[in-house]
């Protein structure tokens, strides 16, 4: 089984969106562990072929944190696995540098602009 699955994955509309589904299944006598958006295809699958079977198929949820990441790179050129750990982890990887330098300098501005605001106001 895959330790850091990859959740992410690109929509028909060039976007990267979510697998909705865990489903988990044995073939051949292997137990696998795949993540979808459509769980029917497996129980489909299941009905064709006598040596698979779905053992446990489960709806996949993710945290605000996640959701909010999702969007910030839903529509970023970048590997799925980039995307992944970002997205899920939070770990800006290769192709994501200038994004966190962006995102970084944004948060200084804030920053620097409410400073900017106490001090005019006579505080600090």
């Amino acid at each position: 089984m895959q330790e850091n699955p990859i959740l992410v994955c690109k929509k028909q509309d060039n976007e990267w969106g979510l697998f909705t589904h865990k489903v988990e299944y044995v073939e051949n006598g292997t137990e696998q562990v795949a993540y979808t958006n459509d769980p029917s295809w497996y129980q489909t699958f299941e009905q064709m072929h006598s040596n698979f079977n779905v053992v446990n198929i489960t709806e996949v949820t993710y945290t605000s944190e996640q959701l909010a990441r999702l969007e910030e790179i839903k529509n970023m050129s970048i590997t799925d696995t980039v995307a992944n750990d970002y997205v899920i982890e939070g770990i800006h990887g290769d192709g994501l540098e200038m994004f966190a330098l962006r995102k970084e300098n944004n948060e200084l501005k804030e920053l620097l602009a409410d400073l900017a605001e106490l001090v005019s106001l006579g505080g600090a």
